[in-house]
């Protein structure tokens, strides 16, 4: 499980079978190492493409410690989608069912409910033609404090 690209320079390679990390429409700073894993024969597993379930909330209800321009950015980017007619979920589904170095998505829940939405939008978001394509890279968030999690406050 990694975090970063430097993380890699300590890991062995040769003697990893897989390697988790995260990825999301906002976090994509890993996006240019997978071909080189995949060519290291290493399964790819993606995690936190909800971003810790931010990405499926309205900015309003992000908290206050998140940057005030990675606020506006998730605000104009949930305005892009209304245009379009695309929700939040749609969106992340879609982003990560297009990233074809991936073997998995990991995916966290808190309800069957949950489970059962995410599971309808996967199978709708794999039948819809590329007109549904989304210029993902232009979304991509460069400040790592907000992206990862491990520099939030405690919840406690």
């Amino acid at each position: 499980s990694i975090y970063s690209e430097e993380e890699l320079e300590f890991i062995p390679l040769d003697k990893i079978q897989m390697i988790q990390f995260p990825i999301s429409i906002f976090d994509q700073h890993l996006i240019n190492k997978l071909s080189f894993l995949k060519s290291k024969g290493i399964s790819l597993l993606g995690r936190s493409i909800f971003l810790q379930g931010l990405m499926l909330k309205s900015a309003k209800y992000w908290p206050n410690f998140i940057s005030p321009e990675f606020l506006a950015h998730h605000t104009k980017f949930t305005n892009f989608l209304k245009q379009k007619n695309i929700s939040l979920l749609e969106a992340s589904l879609d982003f990560a069912s297009r990233q074809t170095s991936l073997d998995f998505v990991l995916i966290g829940i808190t309800s069957i409910r949950e489970l059962k939405e995410i599971n309808k939008t996967w199978k709708k978001v794999n039948t819809m033609d590329d007109s549904y394509q989304n210029n993902y890279d232009n979304w991509a968030w460069q400040n790592k404090s907000d992206l990862d999690p491990r520099s939030w406050p405690n919840k406690s």
